[in-house]
């Protein structure tokens, strides 16, 4: 096992980061109370705001979808002003970039500091043209997310010219060869969907920083225990997600 300890991360291995919690207040709160290492969220812009969802615009349709979801587009957004207001200050969101706008990460990174400026500020994102016009700020902590072939192979690139190079990777991707190439470029590595003990552990073992999943016992678990419950040979607790995701990610539109 070998990790990496990034300057503006918490020190405690594995990291874990409650998945999609940062979208809802209630949500967000929960994660905090329960530990988290960073709330993740995802990040839109849409018609001047900076609204926090995971579903999809239909164009000039007034709906919201998802792969299995239809929701009326006319009740309120979440926005990022009210998640900063209900949240401490000290809570690490893990700001996740989607769609075109690539004055997104500049917008949002104006609208923290005006508001909140001792808040730290987390971003990723597929679309890492999103993150390149903050690339150079070095208070900003950075994670391209990787969910393609093609992303694999163009990520090293980005992370040489990063001073703190870090990675959000699907763990379908991750292999003791491939874990140990992120180690020699001194990169942070966390990885989704991690929903079950058995994946927690096996990605532990090959030195994976930290784990983004839905799965509440099992965030909650790592937070209180860490290392201890993941390396027990007998635990009490084999903490278990309904399902794994294993089906290949495209990218967000």
């Amino acid at each position: 096992m070998h990790t990496t300890i990034h300057p503006r991360l918490p020190v405690a291995r594995p990291l874990v980061i409650a998945h999609r919690a940062g979208n809802d207040l209630a949500t967000a709160r929960r994660a905090e109370a329960l530990g988290a290492d960073l709330v993740e969220v995802d990040v839109w812009s849409y018609r001047q705001r900076i609204e926090l969802r995971h579903v999809k615009t239909m164009g000039p349709l007034p709906l919201l979808w998802d792969r299995w979801t239809l929701q009326p587009g006319w009740r309120h957004r979440f926005v990022l002003s009210e998640l900063l207001a209900g949240t401490k200050v000290d809570t690490r969101l893990l700001l996740d970039l989607k769609g075109k706008d690539t004055s997104l990460a500049e917008h949002v990174v104006a609208t923290i500091r005006g508001g909140q400026p001792a808040r730290q500020i987390i971003l990723c994102g597929r679309n890492w043209a999103q993150l390149d016009p903050v690339a150079a700020d070095e208070e900003l902590t950075i994670f391209y997310s990787v969910g393609s072939d093609d992303e694999l192979r163009a990520v090293w690139a980005k992370l040489a010219r990063t001073a703190h190079p870090a990675v959000s990777i699907h763990a379908r991707y991750l292999t003791p060869r491939l874990t140990q190439r992120f180690h020699d470029a001194r990169t942070t590595v966390i990885s989704w969907p991690i929903n079950d003990i058995a994946l927690a552990r096996h990605l532990f073992d090959l030195g994976v920083d930290g784990f983004t999943t839905d799965n509440i016992p099992l965030l909650e678990r790592i937070a209180r225990d860490r290392v201890r419950w993941l390396t027990d040979p007998n635990p009490s607790d084999q903490t278990h997600a309904p399902h794994r995701d294993t089906t290949p990610v495209p990218a967000e539109d």
